[in-house]
């Protein structure tokens, strides 16, 4: 990743005071003394004099065991995680002086281990003492807390207002005399729920297990007392809490925790987050799933944020309600480096990069410059593995493809330039592009502008998103693809841009596109989805067009209980349209309504309101007329849906339902009969078109435990029989199947459309497979595989693999495995790649790098074998001294992986420097792969300090090529004045004849001037 943040020295002053044992006296006892419990607290005396997070570990002493809540950093509480090492991980600020956590033991304790420490910033980790294992702190877990118990009364557990859930529960009773009754809210529980019965003369003891609950409060009675119990209903939204500010070196903490309606709890493994104004520290717990996911336990989780010196921050999640917006930062102080230099002579060349975070204006600014360009957002979110350390995890929410990303925010105002900032505000849809986006809040009202200039395909293809696989043709510009997801949620259009690498993967030669997820599992609100690829070849000429728009919002209340109107002017492409969008939602209903005009007319309105405890209306209706030509085009025409779901007497209840197409002028109905029981639903009755067709139809639903929908539709009039399935089906916590089919039965025989699927979680692996079923345009069934995983081995050995296939008709696969080990300075990794594409590549690929010291070694190779056959190997030497630093670097590169035909390089450069005089030195050598060009060169040069703020210097170099023959020298003097600290201005004269190759850092001839700044606070 290109560093946009300040390359900092770690100059850490650690003074250890040793682990330190404390142990509380001991209860006097007549028995042994190996019989009796102690506790004792362990302190770890630490300061480091630098900035950033502290990651300490700490081996737990031998028959010690840990006491949970016990852990503090200067006397505040602080959480901590067990690896499965058993090591102890703590995670404290750099100016920490003391931890102490306590056990208790029965033996004396041992000598305690000297704690790990690793100073986490965001330029990267250092190992300041001992030895900490990044992949087990990553996978460390919370203790666990032993749920206590009363030591009095009939019921001892469970405690009255605990919060459980899962929807049985453990009842322990203490009697005196007879057994009491167990009646949970109301209903006395059956005998046969005793799991274990202690009797003695008088008293006794019953267990029941497995206790049926509600959702909600549940009341549990025995033997004259009343507790009551919690069971968290369906999580509807997330609650978020600042807990720590952070700063410019301090990172921010937020909790996240999933709730259900009345504010409980809900254990749920992960949720999405969108996050505007800050960047996670977290890694994304499933990297191959749209978005940003935030691993949780018990439904919570400490949400971590880069370091920033201030500014607003703004949290959504993804299909859950809830808003959380924080001030960040405790400090004023700006964080400002960077470096710049510009050279006027035959040619003006400027270069330099920059990170600015600093209090503005009462808000913050932050702005990241790269004059090479700052990183793609794909590049950034494309796992090459999964390996805790790998640069790949690492994600920068302001980034760009030019050269300058920034944003601007203060309360009731934001700017931001960036990639993927602009975004249409009907269709909700990101440009995958450089944009600007501007909101002022006035009061209730919002006013946004945005702007982007978009390239778009010259070529499109339409296609099913259920076909993983999209022939677009061969010979396709890197690149140049837009691949969009299109469809309805809730009656209203919704579009949203693929991530390559994320979302697909894509070979430009051949020009086949495969998604690595099916589309029904990530996106699963989303109704008839449409894929659409616009794409260029060599020759095509590129649509640059600009997107734009303006608009006002205003929104009240909540997500629950409120609403939301949009009015705004968009272009895209140079057509523009005028819209207003409208969303109103109270309990039980949820009204949305979309009107665009552009030379006609599209309108869009969708309505569901709950009737009663289980009758619900739903209503979709979208129209366009034949002259408009403006965003969310569609095909003109009207279409209405509606479906009314009403119970009559008890479980018996009506489902009618009506659907017209103006296209083809068909009215349709159905009329349903439907039964309703606890956990299933079944219905049956008839339908009619206007066209002259009548059918029967069946339905049947379950909802508990699994969630499966079936629906035959059988001809009576000669046409097409049509059977629909959706399912669910959880087969454990982590592993669901689901199911996706549309069959069609008529005279060409049974047609499929749709895909069955295995997806699930291991630990930390997550898995999909899948079958595409044969569809009716004629494509075979296909099954396609994922897997992505990382596997610690042992205390310094870890696996990570991740792969996507397609079984049948024909084999396509991307596989990808690597090992890692780590320990100390030494970093050796090694992987195998394949490829099954038209044919077969395979590959494998290491590296191997080792720092002690002021040195620093490093070997990378790769090589493909197959029909993308080629090598890439590189080594390189460092060494970083207070006088003398050398690096040399050696390349070769053939085939498949190289670029331009492939090359072979060998370079050196060399600084010495003493108090008043700096010496540089360097040679290169770089020939093609096949050793017929060769071009060297060779330099030697330095300058005199004068005074601190004066110098002069000079610098010679040879350059010479064969077979050409032609050699040539240059020479340059200049002379250097440092007017002010971190200014250089140097003006010099290059001497250099014609017959010299220049390159581009050296283009200058004659008479040139040179401006050098350094900057930092």
């Amino acid at each position: 990743m290109k560093a946009l943040l300040p390359t900092m020295l770690l100059s850490a002053a650690l003074l250890l005071g040793g682990a330190q044992a404390i142990t509380l006296p001991a209860i006097p006892t007549a028995g042994p003394v190996s019989s009796v419990t102690r506790e004792s607290t362990i302190t770890l005396g630490l300061e480091v004099a630098a900035s950033g997070t502290l990651l300490i570990a700490h081996t737990l002493p031998d028959g010690a065991t840990f006491v949970p809540g016990s852990a503090a950093a200067d006397g505040q509480p602080i959480d901590v995680r067990i690896g499965h090492s058993g090591q102890l991980y703590f995670t404290v600020n750099a100016g920490t002086r003391v931890v102490t956590y306590r056990v208790t033991h029965q033996d004396a304790l041992p000598t305690l281990d000297e704690p790990g420490i690793l100073r986490v910033t965001e330029q990267g980790q250092d190992l300041l003492q001992g030895d900490v294992d990044r992949d087990d702190a990553r996978t460390a877990q919370r203790p666990k807390e032993t749920a206590p118990g009363r030591t009095s009364g009939v019921l001892r557990l469970p405690l009255d207002g605990a919060v459980i859930q899962e929807h049985s529960t453990s009842v322990q009773v203490n009697y005196v005399g007879t057994e009491p009754e167990l009646r949970v809210n109301g209903d006395v529980v059956a005998a046969a729920l005793i799991g274990k019965r202690v009797q003695g003369q008088s008293f006794g003891e019953l267990t029941y297990v497995a206790v049926p609950l509600r959702p909600g409060p549940n009341t549990i009675q025995a033997g004259g007392e009343t507790i009551t119990v919690q069971v968290p209903g369906v999580a509807v939204q997330v609650a978020f809490s600042l807990l720590q500010a952070g700063d410019a070196r301090r990172p921010a903490v937020v909790r996240v925790q999933v709730q259900d309606a009345a504010g409980l709890p809900v254990r749920v493994p992960n949720v999405t987050l969108s996050i505007e104004g800050a960047q996670p520290l977290n890694p994304d717990a499933i990297p191959s799933t749209p978005g940003y996911q935030l691993a949780l336990e018990e439904g919570g989780a400490d949400l971590r944020l880069r370091p920033q010196a201030g500014g607003q921050v703004q949290l959504t999640a993804r299909s859950y309600a809830g808003l959380g917006s924080f001030t960040l930062g405790g400090t004023a102080a700006p964080l400002i480096v960077g470096n710049a230099s510009v050279t006027l002579g035959n040619l003006v060349t400027a270069s330099g990069r920059a990170t600015v975070e600093v209090p503005a204006f009462g808000g913050q600014l932050r702005a990241y410059a790269d004059s090479a360009g700052l990183q793609p957002l794909e590049e950034v979110q494309t796992p090459r593995h999964l390996i805790t350390g790998d640069a790949s995890l690492l994600q920068n929410d302001l980034t760009a493809r030019g050269s300058v990303a920034a944003e601007y925010r203060r309360p009731g105002f934001s700017a931001r330039y960036a990639l993927k900032a602009a975004a249409e505000p009907f269709g909700e849809r990101q440009y995958n592009a450089d944009g600007a986006a501007v909101k002022v809040q006035t009061g209730p009202v919002e006013v946004f502008g945005y702007h982007a200039l978009t390239e778009a395909g010259s070529q499109k293809i339409t296609a099913d998103p259920l076909i993983g696989i999209v022939d677009l043709g061969a010979g396709l510009i890197p690149g140049s693809e837009t691949v969009v997801l299109t469809g309805a949620v809730e009656g209203l259009s919704r579009t949203r841009t693929l991530t390559r690498g994320v979302d697909y993967t894509i070979v430009y030669d051949t020009g086949t596109l495969t998604l690595t997820r099916p589309v029904s599992f990530t996106d699963p609100e989303l109704e008839a989805p449409q894929l659409t690829v616009t794409f260029s070849r060599p020759g095509d000429t590129a649509q640059r067009s600009a997107a734009w728009g303006v608009g006002a919002r205003h929104t009240w209340g909540t997500s629950l209980n409120g609403g939301e109107i949009v009015a705004a002017y968009g272009q895209e492409a140079g057509r523009g349209a005028f819209g207003v969008k409208g969303t109103l939602t109270s309990p039980g209903r949820q009204f949305r309504v979309l009107g665009l005009v552009s030379g006609g007319v599209r309108a869009e309105v969708g309505l569901k309101q709950l009737l009663g405890q289980t009758g619900v209306l739903t209503v979709a209706a979208t129209t366009q007329s034949e002259g408009y030509d403006g965003l969310l085009k569609g095909m003109p025409g009207t279409n209405v849906n509606a479906e009314l779901v009403t119970p009559i007497a008890g479980a018996f209840g009506v489902k009618a339902s009506a659907a017209y197409a103006s296209v083809t002028g068909t009215l349709g109905a159905e009329l349903l009969g439907t039964l309703t029981q606890p956990g299933w639903t079944a219905g049956l009755g008839i339908g009619a078109t206007t066209s002259g067709q009548v059918f029967a139809v069946v339905e049947a639903g379950v909802n508990a435990p699994y969630a499966v929908k079936l629906r035959h539709a059988q001809g009576l009039t000669g046409q097409v029989s049509e059977t629909t399935l959706s399912a669910a089906l959880p087969v454990t916590r982590d592993l669901a199947v689901k199911v996706e089919d549309r069959v069609s039965w008529g005279s060409q025989g049974v047609q499929h459309a749709g895909a069955i699927g295995l997806a699930g979680r291991f630990g930390v692996s997550q898995y999909d497979v899948t079958y595409e079923l044969p569809n009716a345009a004629g494509a075979a069934g296909r099954v396609r595989a994922g897997v992505q995983a990382e596997m610690p081995l042992g205390d310094h050995w870890s696996v990570g693999l991740r792969a996507t296939t397609y079984v049948f008709p024909a084999l396509t696969t991307q596989a990808t495995v690597e090992t890692r080990y780590r320990q100390d300075g030494l970093l050796a990794t090694l992987g195998l790649d394949a490829t099954v594409q038209e044919g077969l590549t395979a590959g494998v690929r290491g590296s191997l790098t080792y720092g002690q010291g002021p040195w620093t070694a490093s070997l990378m190779g790769q090589s493909a074998f197959g029909v993308q056959a080629g090598h890439k190997y590189a080594a390189g030497l460092a060494y970083r001294g207070d006088t003398v630093a050398v690096l040399s670097t050696a390349r070769y590169e053939v085939g498949a992986l190289a670029q331009a035909g492939g090359l072979a390089s060998l370079t050196t450069d060399a600084t010495y420097h003493l108090q008043r005089i700096d010496l540089r030195a360097g040679l290169g050598l770089r020939t093609s792969a096949n050793f017929q060009a060769l071009t060297w060169q060779a330099y030697t040069g330095g300058t005199y300090w004068l005074t601190p703020r004066l110098g002069i210097g000079g610098l010679y170099r040879i350059i010479g090529q064969r077979p050409t023959g032609v050699v040539g020298s240059s020479t340059s003097l200049e002379v250097t004045v440092v007017p002010v600290a971190g200014l250089g201005v140097t003006a010099g004269y290059a001497f250099v004849p014609t017959t010299v190759i220049l390159s581009e850092r050296e283009a200058q001839r004659g008479g040139y001037v040179r401006l050098d700044v350094l900057f930092q606070n």
